[in-house]
């Protein structure tokens, strides 16, 4: 065990930081990597922005960068490439739609997001319930741009966006934002996909030879499978224009060598 641990510290030679784009299975991939903290005799950090998803920096953990495993929802920055960069992505559309159901309670039932919700409230008042009355009011969400876009590509691109996903203030990328998240692709280790899950944890623990015992999938969202589904097939055309890039940067990270499937 001993041996273990000091080849894992002799290969650890740089911070692993997870970049944690909303809804792509980081509530058990972060479970995990505490598990792997605690069993490889590691170091495990968790921080954020409340509201916000701010560029990294380590100035929000702990100062000491080495042999630790990082993780939040933070986007792309000059610092990440300090570090071995990895992160999880999933079809873009799937994630949208799963966004405005996950980040509902927050906008309905909390204080969190009161200066997006009284600006969206002056437009539309939300009542989604996961049935396609809801096409509707999500159409409507479209309409008026009350809906953070793209926030596969603003992370690879390092632009910070809101992370309860409602909003007053979405911005719209560029083509020079796109090129510069597709550039970013060549300083992640590992990127992982929400369908091949499994692979990703395999091939984490196989590059750096951590100990971990049996994991449990979690699923903090309570939904309808067969609406959500039916809710997405009326809706792909919309979601698929309303996060354009996403889709698009999505075809380049299947390209890419470091892409775990």
């Amino acid at each position: 065990k001993l041996l273990i641990v000091f080849y894992i510290l002799m290969t650890l030679t740089k911070p692993i930081i997870f970049l944690h784009t909303p809804r792509t299975g980081g509530s058990t991939f972060n479970s995990i990597l505490e598990k792997i903290a605690f069993q490889n005799s590691l170091q495990y950090f968790r921080a954020g922005i409340a509201g916000y998803n701010e560029k990294f920096a380590f100035k929000y953990f702990e100062p000491n960068k080495t042999n630790n495993l990082y993780s939040a929802h933070f986007v792309f920055s000059e610092e990440c490439k300090q570090a071995d960069l990895i992160t999880l992505v999933r079809d873009p559309v799937k994630m949208f739609i799963s966004n405005i159901y996950a980040h509902f309670g927050t906008y309905t039932k909390t204080n969190l997001n009161n200066h997006n919700k009284k600006i969206i409230e002056t437009k539309i008042r939300l009542n989604l319930n996961q049935t396609l009355s809801d096409v509707v009011q999500i159409n409507k969400l479209f309409e008026y741009n009350f809906l953070v876009s793209n926030t596969l590509t603003k992370t690879f691109a390092g632009i910070p966006y809101d992370k309860f996903f409602y909003t007053a203030n979405d911005y719209k990328l560029t083509q020079n934002d796109y090129n510069a998240a597709k550039k970013n692709l060549q300083y992640f280790k590992l990127i992982g996909d929400t369908d091949f899950f499994d692979l990703f944890v395999k091939k984490l623990i196989l590059t750096y030879l951590f100990k971990l015992d049996n994991y449990q999938l979690l699923n903090s969202m309570k939904y309808n499978a067969k609406n959500i589904a039916e809710i997405i097939e009326k809706l792909h055309k919309e979601c698929f224009y309303y996060n354009y890039f996403d889709i698009l940067l999505m075809k380049e990270i299947k390209k890419n060598n470091n892409y775990i499937i």
